[in-house]
């Protein structure tokens, strides 16, 4: 697996120790989109519980009680969350707290279970463990399944509450989105077809530059032909680490991460919604109805959940839109970064954050043939304005 950065300019500490175990996780479990759930809830208990400790002072507590409840904040949502994983959870922590005293280890740990179980009992509220989701009646426009798949993916996850935004600010911004008219959508449904058509060598054989951004940030936690990843959000965990500065401070890191994960979770409950109320059909339906034995099919697997919006989309959008508020709000940046999933498609440069936002979660879908234009233009704004109430919600 190729590191996703070539280096990374953020100082590592106990924070993005923990965010790289979540990628980790992701890449050996195949989370899919329960990894924001897992980027968030690990990162939201560090920051809590660290707000907890340092409540009414203002001064830093000693650095090896900060660290220490940071360290058993993560260890026990990941534990909690991934109960097969405890084995390299412990292993970390055990390293972690090699020289706390017993005393500062009581206290930490007091303060972090007590603030992660906030996090816990709030995890997953309204995620029906069954589904009774039917797609449609077959006709044009409508939501189906591919050939071959049984069941569409997690339509409840639409009702789960959000770890910052309110449900009903959910209720609201979706209202704004609608998914593209007839007309539009077939005329953006040629670009798709032409760009993101497997070859006749396949489906993840790519056969121009396009096809190789759309493998690039492929990202599937469920594998690309070289293993799992650790997702498109995960992706821009490790594109902060590399663009934020080497002098933020284990609490603005905690902070970032807890706001930034946040957003790619709440935006993706947001994006769920709209998929399942919108119930757009996909390019390789559409095509193959409009050309009936065409067996048309895109670069990749037809992911199993309505078009409209992508969720590629919604997570860039939102998470790009925390790094910028972190950046300043410069856009400018200096990012050469590899594919997680394809390392032998080499390192991509970028100068501006908003054209990795751009590429990676709205038009190297349209590359993967799994979406419209509309589907990851919507998306990332629909992202952008989640990652705008998180940031003005959680401080």
């Amino acid at each position: 697996m190729a590191v996703s950065s070539v280096h990374a300019a953020l100082t590592p500490t106990i924070v993005t120790e923990w965010m790289d175990q979540v990628g980790s996780i992701a890449r050996n479990t195949g989370v899919d989109i329960i990894h924001t759930r897992a980027y968030a809830g690990t990162s939201l208990c560090m920051n809590n519980a660290l707000n907890e400790l340092i409540s009414g002072s203002a001064a830093d507590p000693p650095s090896d009680l900060l660290n220490a409840t940071l360290a058993y904040a993560a260890h026990m949502f990941l534990t909690h969350m991934f109960p097969w994983t405890s084995p390299s959870n412990d292993a970390i922590i055990k390293k972690q707290l090699k020289l706390v005293s017993t005393d500062v280890g009581y206290i930490a740990q007091t303060v972090a279970y007590d603030e992660c179980q906030k996090v816990i009992d709030a995890t997953g509220v309204g995620f029906d463990r069954w589904s009774n989701y039917t797609p449609p009646t077959p006709g044009e426009g409508a939501y189906q399944l591919r050939t071959g798949q049984l069941v569409a993916v997690t339509p409840q996850f639409a009702n789960v509450v959000p770890y910052v935004i309110s449900r009903k600010y959910v209720a609201s911004v979706t209202s704004l989105f609608k998914r593209p008219n007839t007309t539009t959508f077939k005329d953006q449904l040629a670009e798709t077809q032409q760009y993101g058509q497997a070859s006749v060598k396949g489906q993840y054989v790519p056969t121009n530059d396009n096809q190789s951004i759309a493998l690039f940030w492929d990202d599937d936690t469920n594998g690309s032909i070289h293993g799992r990843t650790s997702n498109i959000g995960g992706h821009w965990i490790n594109i902060s680490m590399q663009l934020l500065p080497s002098t933020m401070t284990i609490r603005q890191q905690a902070r970032y991460f807890a706001q930034a994960s946040a957003a790619m979770h709440d935006s993706s409950i947001a994006c769920w919604k709209l998929k399942y109320s919108q119930e757009e059909w996909r390019p390789e339906t559409a095509i193959n109805w409009y050309k009936r034995g065409s067996n048309w099919k895109p670069l990749i697997e037809t992911p199993g959940h309505p078009g409209y919006p992508s969720n590629h989309a919604c997570t860039v959008g939102a998470i790009y839109q925390v790094l910028l508020k972190h950046l300043g709000y410069n856009d400018k940046i200096n990012l050469t970064i590899a594919s997680e999933g394809y390392p032998e498609l080499g390192y991509r440069n970028y100068t501006s954050l908003y054209a990795v936002a751009k590429e990676s979660g709205w038009r190297s879908r349209v590359y993967c043939g799994v979406h419209v234009d509309q589907d990851g233009k919507d998306g990332t704004t629909l992202g952008i304005q989640i990652g705008k109430k998180v940031l003005s919600l959680y401080k």
